[in-house]
């Protein structure tokens, strides 16, 4: 054991360049090196502080250090400054390794290295014999383990049978007060009981003879029971009077159940021809789900039409948007050239209406045309002839015959003339009323198409808002139903004595809780054949793990859960269970049903009781 020890202390790691305080203790009683170790352990030495530093600190692993200074480098990272240097084996071993080594000392250095080597492989066989030895330690130490556990065990059976005996003999005991001839044996009985259980306790690590002493026990109890229980054989009697009586109720009641079954199989011919029935169902909504499908492919086809053919109007109506723009722009400057002589042609008949006859004379008085001028008397005489009246403008006016003999006919043909050279001297833009009628029948072809566009975007709008419209109305409805069932779930999964509350204050186990409560309302909502969940228990305790397991198993019966758990709560109520471990660096998996292994356990329960009535004797 020594020998384990110092090979543990030997061949602990040291960094390179570096050695152990340790190392450097020679002791002439090699029992005490443990203790130098107890009070050094790895403290490593170096020669210069900084090493010592370095060392402790800088190499990812703190170590304690001291340095040949004395500079101590504690784990923690603290350094201590070392105090007046003492001479001593250690100081003169770093003094040596100073001075100048000659050919005999390198002879003697390889000669000790040649022993130290030979020494070194002894200390490796011993090595390896020490781990050989080590592993075959293990290997009986795991042996005895297993046979102290199998005597644990049948020690922890033979008192659980030394407990059935005590049973069983205060029960035999009670029938033995019963009987008054059977007073002399109670007491023998009682005291070979004592000396039973006397010899029970002493014998309970040597097995062979605990079974002989049991079953010479048994045998006794079982004579003595013999003869005491002589009234429970009457009351046997009755039990089986009465158990006839059941069994002859019970052939009545097989007899009803063959007329039932008998019924039944005609009701079952029945259900087959409604179930001939209800697959010929089946074959036809089956045609009709084709031809659905079929309906729907040409809808979809139609529909990717229909779009295709918006997408082609909505071309359409940005090319007819710019053609109107630029209809717009030439609109407004016809718009403004017309509006401009519908002012000018406005500001005229204004004029018009407010001259008066006598203003005419002004026609006849153009200097540069070489016209004569109007004299004061001419336009007197306009004055007084008043061909038409002051407040009339555009009416065709018939004067009377008094007025027309006044008249001089030589001076209205010369007037007549002078109005036919103003005439032919006014050019009016006829041309720009022919293009504002060009411009605007091309603005009514142009407005009519874009009016035909906008109606057709505003139908497909309205189509497209009815869709988002259903799309809302779908979505709205399927959240009402999903919230109430989010509801009703989460305040059957909720911990008591817990409140409803916001999403960022929950912990763990609750925020797995409401995700688990809206994946089920979902599936409640519109199930899904196949889950697989990742240890969704991880973050809850084992009661809120049996709630969410039971949940899972009893609500969502008409889906499949696969959950990887390692929580028995959870996978002690799953339907089959899959074990994956790992050996030779291959995944292998185990499938079990626990039902199987449930009915094979109850089986054996039901075994027990019986053969341990056997072994009584009762």
């Amino acid at each position: 054991m020594l020998t384990l020890k110092l090979f543990a202390y030997w061949h602990s790691f040291r960094p390179k360049g570096s050695k152990r305080l340790f190392d450097l203790i020679v002791a002439e009683d090699v029992d005490v090196l443990p203790a130098f170790y107890f009070a050094l352990r790895d403290t490593l030495v170096t020669e210069t502080a900084e090493e010592a530093r370095v060392i402790g600190l800088k190499q990812g692993v703190r170590r304690r250090v001291v340095s040949l200074g004395g500079m101590l480098v504690e784990m923690s990272g603290s350094m201590t400054a070392g105090g007046k240097p003492i001479s001593g084996r250690m100081g003169r071993t770093a003094t040596a390794q100073k001075e100048v080594i000659t050919s005999k000392d390198l002879k003697v250095i390889q000669a000790k290295l040649e022993k130290m080597r030979d020494s070194h492989e002894a200390v490796l066989a011993e090595k390896n014999s020490m781990v050989r030895t080590v592993e075959s330690l293990d290997e009986k130490f795991t042996q005895m383990k297993l046979e102290y556990e199998q005597q644990r065990n049948a020690l922890q059976m033979f008192r659980e049978r030394e407990a059935t005996l005590k049973r069983e003999l205060k029960q035999a005991k009670e029938i033995l007060d019963r009987s008054i001839s059977a007073e002399n044996r109670m007491l023998d009985l009682e005291s070979e009981i004592q000396q039973l259980e006397k010899d029970l306790n002493v014998e309970l690590n040597k097995q062979s003879s605990l079974n002989t002493e049991l079953n010479k026990l048994q045998a006794e109890v079982a004579s003595v029971a013999e003869r005491a229980v002589g009234s429970l054989r009457t009351r046997l009697a009755d039990c089986e009077r009465e158990i006839k009586s059941y069994q002859n109720k019970l052939k009545k009641a097989l007899e009803r159940t063959v007329k039932e079954i008998s019924q039944g199989k005609n009701n079952i011919g029945k259900l087959e021809q409604q179930l001939e029935k209800s697959e010929v169902q089946v074959a036809e909504f089956k045609d009709q789900i084709a031809e659905a499908e079929e309906n729907i492919k040409n809808i979809s086809k139609i529909m990717e039409d229909a779009k295709n053919e918006a997408d082609t109007l909505g071309n359409k109506v940005q090319e007819l948007s710019s053609r109107l723009i630029d209809v717009n722009a030439a609109l407004k400057e016809t718009t403004a050239k017309s509006t401009k002589r519908r002012h000018a042609v406005s500001r005229l008949k204004d004029d018009i209406k407010k001259l008066k006859l006598s203003d005419f004379c002004g026609l006849f008085s153009y200097e540069n045309e070489g016209h004569l001028k109007c004299n004061n008397n001419e336009r007197h005489g306009f004055y007084e002839i008043r061909y038409f009246p002051s407040d009339c403008f555009g009416q065709l006016v018939v004067p009377q015959e008094d007025e027309m003999d006044a008249v001089d006919e030589d001076e209205l043909e010369s007037r007549f003339s002078m109005v036919g050279k103003i005439m032919k001297s006014i050019k009016p833009d006829l041309e720009a009323l022919e293009e504002y009628k060009e411009k605007a029948e091309a603005y009514k072809v142009v407005y009519q198409q874009v009016t035909q566009a906008d109606e057709l975007h505003k139908q497909l709008f309205a189509k497209l808002d009815d869709a988002r419209r259903l799309r809302l109305h779908e979505f709205m409805s399927a959240l009402s139903v999903i919230r109430e069932k989010l509801k009703d779930i989460y305040r059957t999964v909720r911990p008591p004595k817990k409140t409803w509350k916001e999403m960022s204050h929950l912990s763990g186990g609750e925020k797995t809780l409401s995700s688990l409560s809206l994946v089920f309302a979902l599936h409640a909502y519109r199930p899904t054949p196949l889950y697989v969940m990742d240890e969704i228990d991880a973050a809850l305790d084992f009661r809120n793990v049996s709630i969410v397991g039971n949940y899972v198993s009893n609500r969502t019966s008409n889906a499949q859960f696969i959950v990887i758990s390692l929580r028995p709560q959870m996978f002690e109520l799953a339907k089959l269970l899959v074990g994956i471990y790992k050996t030779d660096n291959c995944t292998k998996s185990i499938p079990m049903e626990p039902a199987i292994i449930f009915n094979l356990i109850k089986d054996a329960e039901r075994k027990l009781p019986e053969n341990n009535s056997t072994l009584v004797g009762v």
